[in-house]
């Protein structure tokens, strides 16, 4: 699969926090300690006194530690810090912490209110980040001096140099919040941060599925991402220079249609003087204009490495439970169709995961009571693990086909549990229940699962679901042979029942398995009938293919 920039509010800043070898500082003058009465000892953490400022966004990454370490024999109290970094005088700007303050632009005193005892140490932090109008490869050096009481302690330097990086983006339109058929402009400029001119630009775009490209441009290729993600698309594209060392330049991406079944989509990208993108699959030529570069003389605001930007769709998706209603004899072995149906209108994430792990949605089967689970989908498991010896589940988690990376509209994500009836007159309703945060329908998250012998459940009664019972064609005993009547799904009030046919199965323990159900493309197709047109955006491979 290409490789894509990853969409950050802020990226590293190389190696910004580094160190340096320790400097015993402090020498016996007018207004210092005495020799040997108090000097201290600085390290910058990471070991080098040299650091390179990016002109990125400053987070945690970028930050700049230097240690103090009280080698003398008296106690330091009220330790003052001074960062002098006028060497570098229009060339970056502070992130301080609140023990810090700006004495002057490019001067910064750090109080501790701190005593610092003999052997003991402290530690200050702060971090830098170039200003856009930076002179790549500007180098000075910063002084760092430390104060006891008013008393010289310590001093030592660090050299800094401002990075000579190359081409870098301003993400101007990067957040949206559209409305299904509207279009998104992801608006770039580009920075050339850096001495060297660039003859050409190389640009990469990937959209999530519920955008496409309202243009071609005839200098890109376009493509699907991989053959497991067809629904993404990718440009890729070269851009006539050259690029002039300093300068910004606007770059038109073309706009962005927003699908009928957008949901949260995304779009990622790169701008390099080198073509390191991956070539689509199944590629093909624009036919429109040319991209091109246009020069310009505006700020282009925060710079950063990559292309990015959301669309956050006003739209939402309804999660429908699938239950069933199957019929059998005491000793024989049914299937119980169960599912799980996008009904739109809007996208979703694909929701494979364990309990706990926070997924979009989570699905739980209760087993009906008078029947044993004796074979169960590869997707679900017994939700105590490991089952106690002799007792069988009740209980089971499903999740979606980890394979799947959207969970498309009028798409049903099948679990078919086989059953054997046990206890005829203990038969009682099972249910199928998932939780799904901003469900648009949620009083359809749960439906019932019914099995019954000659049309009753245990107390007698016939279950109503709004759906139609099948009849499974079983003989007695622990070994079934497979029913011949096929599955539908039915929309209900407070989910759906499928019915199912009779099946083979034995033993106290659900084996697991898996397949393609006929009623899948079924349901599937039922649904889009109905008027979803839903397709969705998931984020998880299968381990296999990661």
């Amino acid at each position: 699969m290409p490789s894509r920039p990853q969409p950050r509010y802020a990226l590293r800043a190389g190696a910004t926090a580094l160190t340096a070898g320790l400097l015993a500082l402090g020498t016996a003058s007018p207004g210092q300690a005495a020799d040997g009465d108090a000097p201290l000892e600085f390290s910058f953490v990471g070991g080098s006194d040299a650091v390179e400022v990016q002109p990125f966004y400053i987070d945690s990454d970028d930050k700049i530690t230097v240690e103090g370490r009280n080698t003398g024999a008296q106690e330091l109290k009220n330790v003052e810090v001074t960062i002098d970094a006028s060497a570098l005088k229009g060339q970056v700007r502070w992130d301080l912490p609140y023990d810090c303050e700006k004495k002057q632009q490019e001067i910064a005193v750090c109080r501790t209110g701190k005593s610092v005892k003999p052997g003991a140490s402290f530690g200050t932090t702060w971090a830098w980040a170039a200003l856009t109008g930076a002179e790549p490869g500007r180098t000075g050096e910063v002084r760092i001096s430390a104060e006891a009481g008013g008393v010289a302690v310590g001093e030592t330097t660090m050299k800094a140099t401002v990075a000579d990086i190359g081409l870098l983006v301003a993400n101007e339109n990067a957040y949206a919040v559209p409305k299904p058929g509207e279009t998104v402009e992801p608006v770039t400029a580009i920075r050339n941060f850096s001495t060297r001119p660039v003859q050409d630009v190389y640009v990469s775009l990937y959209l999530s599925q519920g955008l496409s490209f309202v243009e071609e441009f005839s200098n890109c290729v376009y493509g699907s991402v991989s053959e497991y993600r067809s629904e993404d698309t990718v440009m890729k594209c070269r851009v006539k220079g050259p690029v002039e060392p300093g300068a910004t330049y606007g770059l038109d991406m073309s706009a962005l249609k927003v699908g009928a079944t957008a949901g949260y989509e995304k779009w990622t990208g790169g701008v390099d003087e080198r073509d390191t993108a991956e070539d689509p699959v199944s590629p093909h030529h624009g036919t429109g204009r040319e991209m091109k570069l246009v020069k310009r003389a505006a700020d282009p605001g925060m710079l950063q490495k990559g292309v990015y930007g959301t669309a956050r769709v006003a739209s939402s998706a309804d999660l429908e439970a699938v239950g069933a209603t199957v019929d059998g004899k005491a000793g024989q072995v049914v299937k119980a169709e169960l599912g799980v149906r996008n009904n739109g209108p809007a996208t979703i994430e694909n929701w494979g995961s364990e309990p706990g792990d926070s997924p979009s949605s989570e699905v739980f089967v209760t087993i009906p009571p008078g029947t044993t689970a004796v074979k169960a989908p590869a997707d679900c498991r017994p939700t105590e693990f490991p089952v106690p010896e002799g007792a069988d589940s009740r209980e089971y988690f499903c999740h979606q086909d980890l394979g799947d990376y959207y969970f498309n509209a009028g798409q049903l994500a099948p679990f078919v549990f086989d059953l054997r009836i046990d206890k005829p007159a203990a038969l009682a309703p099972g249910s199928i229940k998932l939780t799904h945060q901003g469900d648009s329908k949620p009083k359809n998250n749960t439906a019932p699962i019914y099995v019954t012998v000659d049309g009753k459940l245990g107390d007698g009664t016939t279950p109503s679901t709004g759906g139609t019972g099948g009849t499974g064609s079983t003989s007695g005993g622990s070994t079934a042979t497979p029913g011949t009547g096929d599955a539908t799904a039915t929309p209900g009030t407070g989910g759906s029942a499928a019915s199912a046919s009779g099946g083979t199965g034995s033993g106290p323990m659900a084996d697991t398995g898996a397949g393609a159900l006929p009623w899948y493309a079924a349901a599937a197709a039922t649904a889009l009938a109905a008027g979803g047109v839903l397709f969705t955006v998931a984020r998880r491979r299968r381990a296999g293919r990661a």
